[in-house]
C-alpha cells in the first residue's frame, strides 16, 4: 500500500536519489531542467508517494512556466514533471495515481 502526501514532506536527498534512479544521473542536462531553472516547484500541486515503511517510491513536481507570445505577452502555464517512480515499481499505476492526485488538487484550487 502507498500513500500520497505533499512533496515537501519528503527528504530532499531521497527525492534526488529517486530522480537519479528513475532518469539517470545525467537528468540535469535535459531541456526541462533548463526551462525550470531558478523556479521553485508549486507545493500545492507537487506530491510524494510513500510505501508502508515511509520510503519515497514516487514523486510528481509541478512548476510555474510561461509561454511568451508573439506580441511579447506571456501566457502562464504549469509544467508537470518530472513524474518519477522507483524503477522496481514502474508500470504499476503509481505515476497515474500521482497524476490523478495533481489533477484533483488543481481542480480544487
Amino acid at each position: 500500500m502507498t500513500a500520497i502526501v505533499p512533496l515537501g514532506s519528503a527528504p530532499e536527498q531521497a527525492l534526488e536519489a529517486l530522480l537519479d534512479a528513475a532518469f539517470g544521473p545525467d537528468r540535469l542536462r535535459r531541456t526541462a531542467y533548463l526551462i525550470r531553472a531558478g523556479m521553485p516547484w508549486l507545493p500545492h500541486l507537487s506530491f510524494a508517494m510513500l510505501d508502508d515503511d515511509g520510503t519515497l517510491v514516487g514523486s510528481l513536481q509541478s512548476w510555474p512556466v510561461a509561454l511568451t507570445l508573439a506580441d511579447g505577452g506571456q501566457l502562464p502555464l504549469i509544467m508537470i514533471g518530472p513524474v518519477a517512480v522507483d524503477p522496481a515499481l514502474q508500470r504499476g499505476g503509481h505515476g497515474r495515481a500521482l497524476m490523478d492526485a495533481m489533477v484533483a488538487a488543481a481542480q480544487a484550487h
